[in-house]
Parts: structure tokens; C-alpha cells; sequence
């Protein structure tokens, strides 16, 4: 199983947005999926919820050792752990205990057959993103073309820095572009073709608010414009999943 964590300290970046399609695209090739939802705004759980096999919180992945771990979708091929409030009480907690049963629990589920793990995460850099990012294989970040959304993946680019295991670094996603906005074109121009980035961008798009509304995958949306971004976001899919392995 490889693990791919998006994350940003920034929220509004459109990282649950780009998590929840990922997880379609490789649903859609056959590949057997589990999200994770670590985000205690549960949107990823939310989009997601027809997946939702039971009571099934990300909380007991911390908490319990010996925790009843989900089992591989038949039909679907996605399963999700949903958000819950109890990792509001992790500061209260141990955190060397919770980051084993974490990593515990996320070895067991890699030897279940799982292909592919999704974490999507709170947009602060604390304890609950540091286990995100110790127990993946990999980590993309989307940016928004704006000077804020960069500083904050500095920041979490340090943060990275200092844990002792580092993920595989696949770039910086250009997200939620404006195309017409003069400033974010000229942006995006910069980053462009750099290395780090992921030269696969995905545009603000009505179609991409459509699709989350409706909890489906934005290539089921009947309008034109949702054609675009379909082919923006599988573009984008196809090439993290062949950097990964998967």
C-alpha cells in the first residue's frame, strides 16, 4: 500500500477537493481505496460519505491498539475513515502512544490489500499533521496563486524538514487557478515548468463546486465546462499515480 498525505497549512487551497478525486481516479483504474479523514471539518468524510462502511472514526486509529480496522470494499472500491471530534482531546494525550497505534494501525491496514491511502488533513501544522506526514509514503501540497498559500507551504516544507522520516516530496499543485485573473496568471507563469511544481494545474472551476455538491466525481457532472476539468483532474491523477508507483 502507498500513502499519499495533501496537505497545507493554509486551508482553501482545494486540498479536500483534489484528495476526494484522487480517490475516484484510482477507484476508477481498479486500485483499492482508503480515506482517511484527519481533518476535524470531516469534508473529506462528508464528500465521501456513501464509502463510509460504519463507525469507523480516524480517532481510534490513535487511540486504540487493537482497533477493528475496515475491510476492502467489494463493490466500490472505496472505504473511508471518517472524522470525529475526539482528537480535540490528543493534546491531553500521549503522543508517543498515539503516533504508535497510528502507525500500527496504518501498517496492518498496507498488509489488508489496500493499493492506496489518502489522508487529508487540518490545515494547521500540529501534532496531527506531523503523524500524517511520518506514517505517508508521499505528499503533495496544493497552492492557490496568492502570496499567503506560498508562505504557508514554506512553513510546511520546514516542518518536514525537521521529522526524523521524510516523505517523497511530489510537488506543489497549482490549485483553484483563475485564469482570469491577470495576477494568478502571471503567478503561475513563474512556477511554471519549476522544479517541485506539478505542471498539471487545476482551474477554478463551477463544475468542481458541482461535483462535490452532488458527491461524485466532477466527469459525472452533464455540463460543459465539467469536461475540462475532468480532463485537467485526470491529467493530474494519472501523473501523481505514476510517480508513486501505483
Amino acid at each position: 500500500m502507498k500513502t499519499l498525505v495533501i496537505a497545507n497549512q493554509k486551508g482553501g487551497v482545494g486540498k479536500t477537493a483534489n484528495l476526494v478525486h484522487l480517490a475516484w481516479a484510482a477507484a476508477k483504474k481498479g486500485k483499492k481505496v482508503i480515506v482517511i479523514d484527519l481533518d476535524t471539518q470531516g469534508n473529506a468524510s462528508d464528500t465521501l460519505s456513501r464509502y463510509i462502511q460504519s463507525d469507523q472514526f480516524r480517532s481510534s486509529l490513535l487511540f486504540q491498539n487493537n482497533v477493528a480496522l475496515p475491510v476492502l470494499p467489494e463493490d466500490n472500491n472505496i472505504t473511508v475513515v471518517m472524522a470525529d471530534l475526539k482528537l480535540a482531546d490528543l493534546p491531553r494525550q500521549n503522543a508517543k502512544e498515539a503516533f504508535e497505534n497510528f502507525q500500527k494501525n496504518i501498517d496492518i491496514l498496507g498488509k489488508s490489500g489496500f493499493d492506496l491511502c489518502l489522508i487529508d488533513t487540518p490545515p494547521s501544522l500540529g501534532v496531527v499533521m506531523a503523524f500524517a506526514l511520518k506514517v505517508s509514503d508521499f505528499i503533495v501540497s496544493p497552492i492557490e496563486m496568492e502570496t499567503y498559500s506560498a508562505k504557508g507551504v514554506g512553513l510546511l516544507l520546514q516542518t518536514i524538514g525537521n521529522l526524523g522520516k521524510m516523505p517523497n516530496f511530489l510537488g506543489l499543485l497549482p490549485s483553484k487557478l483563475d485564469r482570469r485573473n491577470p495576477r494568478q496568471k502571471r503567478e503561475y507563469e513563474k512556477l511554471k515548468g519549476k522544479q517541485g511544481v506539478l505542471d498539471f494545474p487545476i482551474t477554478l472551476r463551477t463544475s468542481i463546486g458541482d461535483a462535490l455538491a452532488e458527491k461524485c466525481p466532477v466527469w459525472e457532472i452533464k455540463k460543459t465546462s465539467a469536461r475540462q476539468a475532468a480532463k485537467e483532474v485526470q491529467l493530474l491523477a494519472n501523473n501523481i499515480f505514476m510517480k508513486m508507483g501505483i
